[in-house]
């Protein structure tokens, strides 16, 4: 998956010679506003090209409501062929989110299982079906609020503390694996 307005459609994998590379991984602060160069990646390059001899090409890897933990996953299959000889990491921000599932226990459905159920939900009969459903949920009174709250005292962090210093952990091994200079953001 890559996001519409990703550095992966502007950029080649192969690295001109002579040009240094940083990619920034981060959320929406890292990101921006879609077709805007007013990010601080956009301003890095900026500056860095006008003050420097040496061409600078800076990958804006954000994606809007990233964790650390799904920004960990971009690096390892997206940002890494790019081979960046410098990585920063934005996170943060949304790894405190409140949830009932920590971002690590969410499992992603196939392209497949999406397609199908994007059809279902255009179905009269699916409409039709949901609605009752939802209808009849609503009917079960006192019970089900019951139940639901009880769920809600396993609610906790998109990623809990100890799983965001193995997340941070994580980038700088990888980076000093792959041999990027690596710059934590906070």
């Amino acid at each position: 998956w890559v996001p519409k307005h990703s550095f992966e459609n502007e950029h080649t994998v192969a690295k001109k010679k002579g040009v240094l590379r940083i990619a920034t991984l981060g959320c929406s602060c890292t990101a921006g506003c879609v077709g805007t160069d007013e990010t601080y990646p956009g301003i890095l390059e900026q500056l860095l090209n006008q003050n420097s001899a040496q061409k600078v090409e800076v990958l804006n890897a954000g994606v809007g409501s990233y964790s650390s933990f799904q920004g960990l996953q971009r690096l390892k299959y997206a940002v890494l062929k790019y081979q960046p000889d410098i990585l920063t990491v934005f996170f943060g921000w949304n790894d405190h989110w409140i949830t009932p599932q920590p971002d690590s226990q969410v499992k992603m459905r196939s392209d497949s299982a999406v397609t199908i159920i994007n059809i279902l939900e255009m179905s009269r009969t699916y409409q039709w079906l949901h609605y009752w459903a939802v209808k009849i949920r609503s009917l079960m009174g006192p019970e089900k609020a019951k139940t639901e709250n009880q769920n809600q005292s396993r609610i906790g962090l998109r990623v809990p503390i100890d799983e965001y210093i193995k997340n941070l952990n994580a980038f700088i091994d990888t980076a000093k694996e792959n041999g990027i200079q690596i710059l934590l953001i906070t």
